[in-house]
């Protein structure tokens, strides 16, 4: 039977390729760890490394033991996260997975909020698109997703956070350029460009626009690409509000009623341990995005 430490000796083993190295950190003698290891092989019926003078490798089968081994130090991580989880049910680390569309626009704008609302939370963040923000939350390797919704996903619990109304980004010498507003039917569809298959944001604008996906000429792979393709007057594309950040030689025309939006909302799984963050989250993001968009329409 093999234990927790056992995990930590071999990925300790792994990472330095030195056994004494791999002793220290793990606060144990090099003969007993040398000892632990081929204890370890002997109860797995496989050897994971290979010892070839004062080089250490990894055999193929090793490498696969070595990846689960890898899988189950943080499966391990996460049930003390959840055992502390019911000691304080405000504090430990969250995870949160956020599109590259809203990511870079909005999150600068929470942390300082986030952190001193919840000082004893740790945030990591990670800009995954949409189907990967979904995997992740499924797969545990992260705990919430701020994202465009809906998404799907029976064991997610979804908060719906505020919605976001998307401009007409062009050229400052396009002749849309001019309008004080403009509707959606009036846009000339042959110059809209969108971001590459795979961004939740292209299937909204294919929706707002009523595209045949195959219209599009170019793609791109950020907003950032699409705003600097626009300026260079290679064609217009749809900018949600957050991101329409002022740029040389770029207009943003405001849409006519009904104002095409998208909504935007905080998920996790249905049986996140930390519920608790997970509501003062939500309420926070949802008050701070409503406050940031009004401000923007102030400015206007």
């Amino acid at each position: 039977m093999l234990s927790f430490r056992d995990v930590d000796y071999l990925l300790a083993l792994e990472e330095h390729r030195s056994f004494q190295k791999a002793a220290d950190t793990c606060h144990v003698s090099q003969p007993a760890l040398s000892m632990q290891i081929k204890k370890i092989e002997d109860v797995l019926g496989v050897q994971i490394f290979e010892r070839a003078g004062r080089q250490l490798h990894i055999t193929p089968s090793g490498r696969t033991l070595l990846d689960q081994a890898a899988r189950i130090q943080e499966e391990a991580a996460d049930l003390f996260a959840m055992a502390e989880a019911s000691k304080n049910p405000l504090e430990g680390r969250v995870r949160i997975g956020v599109i590259p569309t809203l990511g870079p626009y909005l999150w600068p704008h929470l942390l300082d909020p986030l952190e001193k609302a919840l000082p004893q939370v740790e945030w990591y963040l990670y800009e995954l698109r949409t189907e990967d923000v979904v995997a992740a939350l499924e797969e545990g390797r992260i705990d919430m997703g701020l994202l465009a919704l809906p998404v799907e996903g029976k064991a997610l619990w979804q908060e719906e956070l505020f919605e976001e109304p998307f401009t007409l980004c062009v050229s400052q010498d396009h002749d849309y350029a001019k309008r004080s507003f403009m509707d959606v039917s009036e846009i000339d569809l042959e110059q809209m460009i969108l971001l590459e298959e795979g961004h939740c944001l292209r299937d909204q604008a294919l929706e707002v626009c009523s595209m045949d996906k195959g219209i599009s000429t170019y793609q791109a792979t950020s907003l950032e690409t699409l705003r600097q393709m626009v300026a260079a007057r290679h064609g217009l594309t749809l900018m949600p509000a957050l991101a329409a950040t002022e740029m040389p030689k770029i207009s943003y025309v405001p849409f006519k009623r009904p104002i095409p939006t998208r909504q935007i909302g905080l998920v996790c799984r249905r049986s996140y341990p930390k519920p608790e963050i997970f509501e003062k989250t939500a309420g926070l993001i949802r008050t701070q995005a409503a406050g940031f968009l009004n401000s923007m329409k102030t400015a206007a």
